[in-house]
């Protein structure tokens, strides 16, 4: 009987299905699909654009400055304060301010595999030298005031089979990305370090 409902869908199902219908899309037409695939491909050429001259203004080879557009200039005056940020954040957790003493089983480790950009110095001594003595005070309290680099001390017979071209004591190693940057050998040396 038509009258009386009973051969009528139930509302929610109706009203489940009208809204499948009305949220549904066309399907999308090979024109469209090329103009959306133009604008994604515009928008990250841009965004590379952008990523480029924020790099560049970071390192220093451009300056907000001397872009034309208002909207970037600020965009990119933005870049460099959250960069200018994010490297006092990692200084001020980079921050050493003691000297470690290490072995040959953690030199590696603490050395070479310190970090991109971190300097570390290194006191190669021996306890029985009293020029060895005198330099590493100077050392600890290089280590206190110069928190941003890495301290560490080395007995000579600990040492990598790599120093073995130590001759002289006390000898201070410059490291910065694994790599020897300078070697002061001797009181000589090492004292005009201290006074410098």
């Amino acid at each position: 009987d038509v009258g009386c409902g009973h051969n009528i869908a139930p509302f929610d199902k109706t009203r489940a299905e009208m809204y499948d219908m009305m949220t549904k899309k066309a399907p999308e037409t090979r024109a469209q699909k090329a103009l959306r695939k133009i604008a994604r491909n515009r928008r990250r050429a841009v965004e590379a654009e952008i990523m480029r001259r924020a790099h560049a203004v970071v390192r220093g080879d451009m300056h907000p400055d001397e872009c034309e557009n208002e909207d970037e200039r600020q965009l990119l005056t933005n870049v460099l304060k959250m960069h200018l940020k994010d490297l006092k954040k990692k200084q001020e957790k980079s921050s050493f301010g003691a000297v470690v003493q290490v072995s040959s089983m953690d030199y590696i480790e603490q050395v070479a595999q310190a970090g991109i950009s971190v300097w570390v110095a290194v006191h190669v001594y021996d306890n029985g030298r009293e020029d060895c003595g005198l330099f590493d005070a100077v050392f600890k309290e290089l280590a206190r005031t110069r928190k941003q680099t890495k301290f560490v001390r080395v007995h000579y017979q600990q040492a990598l089979p790599q120093l073995d071209t130590i001759v002289e004591l006390p000898t201070i190693l410059i490291y910065k990305n694994s790599y020897i940057k300078h070697s002061l050998s001797g009181l000589m040396d090492v004292g005009a370090l201290s006074i410098g």
